[in-house]
């Protein structure tokens, strides 16, 4: 009887070990697609994943998000390439810009303790394993839409309708007027 009350608090620490060595693959290792030829520091990716598991934990959720999220970031040095991966319940129930402004401040305070050591050229967000157009395909569709315009602004077309009045607002769109400017005023 005495063997065994002095093993308990060992066996104790055996659980909680399984328990830390168990944790989701997904957020254990990163895809090895991502991992390819990265130059990382691990205090400064453990540092990243802290500050985004703190913002995550007191972010307000949306209709859809789990209470309970597990999030990865880490940072390529050799990319500038700031990556956040977040696990599952992560996505709400609905696209749209409550859930882009969410991000915000994952942008804004990993960035800028990224570039302590280097500059962040690129940030890559994955939910569950995947872009965000794997689960929305709408946004992959705008995301095309957008690109399309930019390419015939590029190319001198402009809009098909550049040199149209727009709507009650009277704003009009030419050669003097930015795209941004004419984007935003359009109806």
């Amino acid at each position: 009887m005495k063997v065994a009350r002095a093993l308990w608090p060992a066996l104790g620490s055996i659980l909680f070990i399984a328990g830390v060595l168990a944790a989701p693959k997904s957020l254990a290792h990163p895809p090895a697609d991502v991992l390819g030829s990265l130059r990382r520091d691990a205090q400064l990716d453990a540092a990243l994943t802290l500050r985004a598991q703190e913002i995550l934990d007191r972010m307000e959720r949306l209709e859809g998000q789990s209470n309970d999220i597990r999030v990865q970031a880490f940072f390529d040095i050799n990319e500038g390439a700031l990556r956040v991966h977040f696990g599952p319940g992560i996505l709400p129930t609905h696209f749209g810009a409550s859930f882009e402004d969410q991000h915000d401040e994952f942008r804004h305070s990993l960035t800028h303790i990224a570039q302590k050591v280097a500059p962040v050229k690129v940030i890559t967000l994955r939910y569950d394993g995947r872009e965000i157009e794997a689960h929305f395909p709408e946004v992959r569709q705008e995301a095309e839409d957008a690109q399309r315009a930019r390419e015939r602004r590029l190319q001198g077309m402009g809009t098909p309708d550049a040199d149209c009045i727009r709507g009650p607002g009277v704003a009009v769109a030419g050669a003097d007027v930015p795209a941004e400017v004419e984007a935003a005023t359009a109806g």
